[in-house]
C-alpha cells in the first residue's frame, strides 16, 4: 500500500520533483518507509530519483492512464482497493524463487 500511496503523491504533481521527506509527510509515514516504497517504484521504472529527489516518470500514456485509474479507485473506493490488493493469490514459493533469477531488460515489467 505504501508504494501505491507514494506513486499517487508523485503522480498528483507531475511537473514537480519532491524530496523524500515531502513524500513521507504526504503519506504520513516515516521517511524509511517512504524510501523503501520509492526505491521499489524506481526499480519498476515508475519513479526517477536523483540526489534524494523523486519524480513520477511514466513511460507513456498507458501508464499515465493506469495511474489515473488507480487514483480514482484510491479516492473513491479505498476499501475495495485494499481488499483487492490483499486478497490476490500469492505466487507459489517455487515460482517466486524461479522468477528471482529471470534476467530482464531495463524497463521490462516484473
Amino acid at each position: 500500500m505504501e508504494q501505491i500511496e507514494a506513486l499517487l503523491v508523485l503522480s498528483r504533481v507531475p511537473d514537480r520533483a519532491l524530496r523524500l521527506e515531502e513524500v513521507a509527510r504526504a503519506q504520513r509515514v516515516e521517511p524509511a518507509a517512504a524510501r523503501t516504497a520509492l526505491e521499489a517504484l524506481a526499480v519498476q521504472g515508475l519513479v526517477a530519483e536523483q540526489g534524494g529527489i523523486y519524480r513520477f516518470t511514466p513511460d507513456g500514456p498507458a501508464t499515465m492512464d493506469a495511474v489515473a485509474q488507480l487514483a480514482v479507485a484510491y479516492d473513491t473506493r479505498p476499501v475495495t482497493l485494499i481488499k483487492a490488493l490483499y486478497n490476490r493469490p500469492a505466487p507459489s514459493a517455487a515460482k517466486a524463487f524461479a522468477d528471482a533469477f529471470l534476467i530482464r531488460k531495463p524497463g521490462e515489467g516484473s
